[in-house]
C-alpha cells in the first residue's frame, strides 16, 4: 500500500523524489499520496493521530494488568514500543467525557427536583382557575395583562405550588419582577447554596438544561489543567526518589487514563442496570486506589508502610482540591450562562 501511494515529488517543497524514498530529503516530508478514498483517509487519521494500530493494542495489557509498568518504560526510554502517555491520556479522556455527555441527561437538575419526570407541564392551579372563571362570566372584563399578573400572584401566594417547576416558569415569564422572583425562592424551600445576585439566580434556573452542557463542556479542561497539581503533589511526597518533575506527571496521565476507564464503565452499567446497593459505586474506587498505590510503589520503592501514609496524604489532598475545582467549575459554568 506504501509503495502504491508514493509521489515522485515532494509535494510540500516540490523535490523530485527516487521512488524509493519514503521521506523527503529535502524537507522530511513522508513520501505518500494522500489523494485517497475516505475510509484510507480515515485510517490513516487514528493510526497518526490517535496510534490505534498494534502500539496501541499492545499497550492495553500492561496499562490493566500491570500498574506503574508503563511509567517505567517511558521514563527508561521505551518511547515507541508503548503509546506515548499523551495520547493514551486523550484517548481514555475523549472517551470518558464522551459517554458522560451521552449518558447523563441534559434536564438531570429538572428531574432531580421534580421527581423523575422530564416534562415541565404546568399543574392546574388556583390561578388557572379564577382565569377559566373569569373568561365563563361574562360579568368580568380582565384583560389579558390582568389575567397573566393575576396568574403570577396567585403562584407566588400559594406556598403549595412554589416547587421547582412552578419557579420554573416564574423565570421564564417577563411579567415576574426580579423581586417578586426572589420572594418565591426564598420560600419555596430550595436553596442554590450560592451568594448570586437574583438576576443570576434566575438565569440559572430558567437555562439549568444549558447549566449542564456547560458543565460537562468545562470538565475535562478541568481535569487537564489539575494534572500540574497532581505531579507536584507527587514530586513534593517522595522528593527523596530522584524523581523528575516530568516523571510524576507522566505517571499522573496514566493514573487518570486508568480511572477514566474504570469509571466510565461503572456509570455506563449503572444507568443500564440501575443498581440500588451503594456498593455497587465503591467498588470502582477501591479498584482505583488499589491501582493507584500498587503503581506508586512500584516506581518510588519504597518501604510499604511509609508509601501507604504518603498515598493516603496525596489521596486526601488531591481530593479536596478536586471538590474546590468542581464547586468553581460549575460556579464559573453558571455565570456563562
Amino acid at each position: 500500500m506504501e509503495n502504491q501511494r508514493k509521489s515522485d515529488h515532494c509535494p510540500n517543497c516540490g523535490c523530485n523524489l527516487p521512488n524509493q524514498e519514503n521521506f523527503c530529503p529535502a524537507c522530511g516530508q513522508e513520501n505518500k499520496d494522500h489523494k485517497v478514498p475516505f475510509f484510507v483517509f480515515l485510517k490513516d487519521f487514528f493510526e497518526s493521530t490517535l496510534a490505534l494500530e498494534s502500539t496501541f493494542f499492545r499497550t492495553l495489557i500492561p496499562f490493566f494488568t500491570n500498574p506503574g509498568h508503563l511509567t517505567r518504560a517511558f521514563v527508561s526510554g521505551k518511547r515507541k514500543k508503548y503509546t506515548h502517555p499523551i495520547k493514551l491520556y486523550l484517548i481514555c479522556s475523549l472517551l470518558y467525557f464522551f459517554v458522560i455527555g451521552q449518558l447523563i441527561p441534559s434536564d438531570l437538575i429538572d428531574r432531580i427536583l421534580i421527581g423523575g419526570t422530564n416534562e415541565l407541564e404546568m399543574e392546574r392551579t388556583p390561578s388557572v382557575e379564577i382565569i377559566d372563571q373569569t373568561e365563563a362570566d361574562p360579568t368580568q372584563t380582565l384583560t389579558r395583562e390582568n389575567q397573566v399578573e393575576s396568574q403570577a400572584e396567585v403562584n407566588l401566594a400559594v406556598p403549595s405550588q412554589r416547587s421547582w417547576k412552578t419557579l420554573k416558569f416564574l423565570s421564564l415569564d417577563p411579567a415576574v419582577s426580579d423581586e417578586a422572583f426572589q420572594h418565591a425562592l426564598d420560600s419555596a424551600g430550595i436553596s442554590l447554596g450560592l451568594q448570586l445576585a437574583t438576576e443570576t439566580k434566575r438565569k440559572f434556573i430558567a437555562n439549568s438544561n444549558l447549566f449542564i452542557a456547560k458543565s460537562a463542556q468545562n470538565l475535562p479542561i478541568m481535569m487537564f489543567l489539575l494534572l500540574p497539581f497532581f505531579a507536584l503533589l507527587m514530586k513534593l511526597l517522595f522528593f527523596r526518589g530522584n524523581s523528575y518533575y516530568v516523571e510524576h506527571l507522566i505517571h499522573g496521565l496514566h493514573l487518570h487514563a486508568f480511572a477514566y476507564v474504570v469509571y466510565g464503565f461503572m456509570i455506563s452499567l449503572a444507568l443500564l442496570l440501575n443498581p440500588t446497593g451503594s456498593g455497587f459505586y465503591l467498588y470502582p474506587f477501591l479498584l482505583v486506589s488499589l491501582y493507584a498505590f500498587i503503581s506508586i510503589w512500584r516506581i518510588q520503592r519504597q518501604p510499604f508502610f511509609r508509601t501507604l501514609l504518603k498515598f493516603l496524604l496525596l489521596g486526601a489532598v488531591y481530593f479536596l482540591v478536586l471538590f474546590i475545582a468542581v464547586l468553581v467549575e460549575l460556579y464559573s459554568s453558571i455565570w456563562l450562562l
